[in-house]
């Protein structure tokens, strides 16, 4: 079954939810990774940070550094 790009960017929000400030990207990824593995669902690390530049691109999440480099930067929402 293939996740879709809403599916993924609505696991990204609950996931950055969770937190009151910004968090590494790479933190974000696992979870989202995690919460779809609960599901019985696979996804690639590089699917959800596809999702994760996009929504950086659209200013739905703001990031801090460059998001390309997971472990190196972190993003917070931007109510979604």
């Amino acid at each position: 079954m293939k996740i879709s790009n809403s599916e993924i960017d609505d696991a990204i929000d609950t996931c950055l939810g969770e937190w009151q400030h910004q968090v590494k990207t790479a933190m974000i990824i696992g979870s989202v990774i995690i919460h779809f593995n609960k599901l019985g669902l696979n996804i690639g690390e590089n699917e959800i940070a596809d999702r994760i530049y996009h929504l950086v691109e659209t200013g739905k999440v703001v990031a801090f550094g460059d998001v390309k480099q997971w472990r190196r930067s972190e993003i917070i929402g931007n109510d979604f």
